[in-house]
């Protein structure tokens, strides 16, 4: 395994991508490779994949009139902290009420859709959306690892 010491900082990935849904499993094969080799553990690992790849289903679908457009995402790992951000072009289409508003308890189990945004709140510490400066709309995920 190659392990990086606590000095050399996170891990850092960026990439842009077009709104192809085929894209969320091998970002989130990508995402697990870091996590493994980073020596995060695999309920951790199963947990932040899936609400990665809620998070950016939601922006390859959602977050633009336009048919075909760019969504930028990253992480960064290898702390006690992982964060995964998603770009899109959304302008408030989601919102931080939307994921505040998940302490209320899941959607409707025999809705169709509607449960990513409750996955994405139940498996991590942390959920900013925010305005971007550049226009558009930034999600990003906090994760942080148990105490053994």
């Amino acid at each position: 395994m190659n392990e990086r010491s606590a000095g050399e900082g996170p891990l850092t990935v960026r990439m842009d991508l077009p709104n192809l849904l085929g894209l969320a499993r091998p970002v989130r094969e990508m995402l697990n490779v870091t996590l493994t080799e980073l020596g995060y553990d695999e309920e951790f690992r199963e947990e932040l994949g899936l609400a990665a790849t809620e998070l950016l289903n939601n922006s390859f679908e959602h977050a633009s009139e336009r048919e075909e457009h760019v969504v930028t995402l990253g992480w960064s790992a290898g702390g006690e902290n992982c964060e995964f951000w998603v770009h899109d072009e959304g302008e408030g289409r989601i919102t931080q009420e939307d994921f505040d508003l998940m302490g209320e308890g899941p959607p409707d189990h025999f809705e169709d859709r509607g449960r990513g945004l409750f996955l994405i709140r139940a498996f991590c510490d942390r959920v900013e959306v925010r305005d971007a400066e550049e226009g558009g709309t930034i999600v990003r995920i906090v994760k942080s690892r148990r105490p053994e």
